[in-house]
């Protein structure tokens, strides 16, 4: 019980996202059964790899989530359509939605041969809102040629 609220401290105080929640929770419990089948003191073995294992679970969960928001927001950038969406179910089985939009379309300061866009995204969870944000993505070049790669630029 004190590695589950653990789980939950930690979640709350390390993390942005209901990934990281879901994920601190199933690595806390996941790490507590580990450690006390291996530790010679149950007790302390669940402590220790709760405390482990909600941690770890909170990084993963979080960023698997971060990945599906960018990854739509990559498909935004690279069509310039009016928008994209993505919907995925959570390890909660909740059902979180993306929609994006570019905001903006300009020409990168430093190369007027790439272009640059200002996007807006929207979360929902389950039908209900659960945040918004903005990125701004430019073109790279790749080979000498504009491309829209995978690289992180602003």
């Amino acid at each position: 019980m004190a590695v589950l609220g653990t789980s939950l401290v930690l979640a709350g105080c390390q993390t942005t996202g209901q990934g990281a929640t879901t994920g601190a929770m199933i690595g806390g419990l996941g790490g507590c059964a580990v450690g006390a089948a291996v530790a010679d003191n149950s007790g302390q073995g669940c402590l220790i790899g709760g405390l482990f294992g909600a941690v770890a679970g909170a990084i993963i969960g979080d960023a698997i989530e971060r990945e599906q928001q960018k990854r739509i927001v990559y498909q935004v950038a690279r069509s310039g359509r009016g928008g994209s969406t993505g919907t995925f179910k959570n390890s909660k089985g909740q059902r979180v939605r993306y929609t994006a939009k570019v905001k903006k379309t300009y020409k990168k300061p430093s190369d007027s041969q790439l272009t640059c866009r200002e996007i807006e995204y929207a979360k929902q969870v389950d039908g209900s809102a659960a945040g918004t944000g903005s990125d701004t993505r430019c073109q790279v070049r790749l080979a000498g040629k504009p491309s829209w790669g995978l690289e992180e630029d602003a």
